[in-house]
C-alpha cells in the first residue's frame, strides 16, 4: 500500500498505515480514526457515523477525498502497489504471527515501510539476526505467560472438582433423610422438579429401589 502517496493526496500529516486488513488514518490517541477496508473499501469513522458532525475541516476533507479516490479507482491502485523509494534499505521485524518479515524503507529512519506497515521503536531492525532475537524473546515471554495461565486454570479446575465432590457427599448424606419419610417418591419428584438437571446420588437411587 502506497501510504506516502495516499498521505500526499489527502494533504495531511496524520499517520497512515496498514493494520488488520484496513488502511488506518490516525490521530494522537486513535490509530484508526478513519479506516478503509482493503477488500470491500467500506469506510469507517471510529467515533461513529461520519466526521461531518465533528466540525473538523481536515477530517471532513479526508473523508470526502477518500470517497473520491474510491469512486475513481485510485484507492484500489494505491492498495495494490508499493511506494517507490529511492535508495531504500531493508528492515526486519517480528509480526506476532510466527514470522520474521522483511520490508523496505528510506535510509533516514522512516517509520513506514514501502508497503505501508508502521514501524515502532525497538521493534524493527536493519539486521535480520537482531529481528530473530527479538522474535525469540517475545515468544519466550508469551510461552511463559501461557504456561502460567494454564497452571492457574488447572489449579482452579482441581479446586472446583474438590468442591463438587464435597457437595455431592453432602447431597448424598441429606438424601438419607428419604429413608425416614413415608412417601419417598414424592420427595424425589420434588427434588427433580426443583433441579431438573440433577443426577440423583447413589443413596437416593438405592432408597427408591428399596421402596419400589
Amino acid at each position: 500500500m502506497q501510504a506516502r502517496r495516499l498521505q500526499s493526496l489527502l494533504n495531511t500529516k496524520r499517520p497512515i498505515h496498514l493494520s488488520d486488513g484496513k488502511i488506518c488514518i490516525g490521530s494522537t490517541y486513535v490509530y484508526d480514526l478513519i479506516s478503509v477496508d482493503v477488500e470491500s473499501l467500506s469506510m469507517r469513522y471510529a467515533l461513529s457515523g461520519e466526521p461531518h458532525h465533528s466540525g473538523d475541516a481536515e477530517l471532513i476533507g479526508i473523508w470526502d477525498k477518500l470517497k473520491e479516490l474510491i469512486d475513481t479507482g485510485i484507492l484500489r491502485e494505491i492498495i495494490d502497489n508499493n511506494d517507490p523509494i529511492e535508495g531504500m534499505v531493508p528492515v526486519y521485524f517480528y509480526n506476532w504471527e510466527g514470522n520474521i518479515v522483511e520490508s523496505y524503507t528510506e535510509p533516514d529512519n522512516s517509520k513506514i515501510t514501502y508497503d505501508g506497515i508502521s514501524l515502532y521503536d525497538y521493534t524493527y531492525f536493519y539486521n535480520k539476526k537482531d529481528a530473530i532475537k527479538d522474535g525469540i524473546s517475545h515468544l519466550e515471554h508469551d510461552i511463559l505467560l501461557i504456561n502460567n495461565q494454564i497452571s492457574t486454570r488447572e489449579f482452579e479446575l482441581n479446586e472446583k472438582k474438590k468442591l463438587l465432590e464435597t457437595h455431592m457427599e453432602w447431597l448424598d448424606k441429606i438424601a438419607m433423610e428419604f429413608s425416614k419419610c413415608n412417601n419417598c417418591q414424592y420427595f424425589t419428584d420434588l427434588l427433580l422438579n426443583l433441579h431438573p438437571k440433577i443426577v440423583l446420588p447413589n443413596k437416593i437411587k438405592e432408597i427408591e429401589s428399596e421402596n419400589g
